[in-house]
């Protein structure tokens, strides 16, 4: 399953004549900052005595949880452009109601006619 993610950025980045392209994809790895630190604060949690709230947080995790938080919005706006960027170099979304999901970009609108869904 992730060499199929893998090869869909992969697509996007060489700009074949057929792109796959999920907007989730890149919302993901902007969350991948914010996995990171949601564990270090479990960890913390768990390693603190008893059961009371955290008196104070420290300095690493202010940052941490300020790039994390810059970082996800940041690909979720890219990943908003993308599609919009993908129009303006003459990209055609094929078959948004056919067979085939709407995650298609082909160079021309023919190509959109050779591409087949898998079930």
């Amino acid at each position: 399953m992730f060499f199929i993610e893998e090869y869909r950025l992969y697509s996007l980045i060489t700009l074949d004549n057929t792109i796959i392209y999920d907007g989730r994809i890149i919302t993901a790895i902007g969350g991948i900052p914010t996995y990171i630190y949601v564990f270090f604060f479990s960890f913390r949690t768990i390693l603190q005595k008893g059961v009371e709230r955290l008196k104070k947080g420290t300095l690493i995790g202010n940052i941490w949880g300020l790039f994390s938080l810059a970082c996800f919005v940041f690909f979720m706006v890219i990943s908003w452009i993308i599609p919009l960027g993908l129009m303006a170099l003459d990209y055609t979304l094929c078959d948004e109601e056919g067979d085939v999901p709407g995650l298609y970009y082909a160079s021309k609108p023919e190509i959109c006619k050779t591409i087949v869904s898998k079930p």
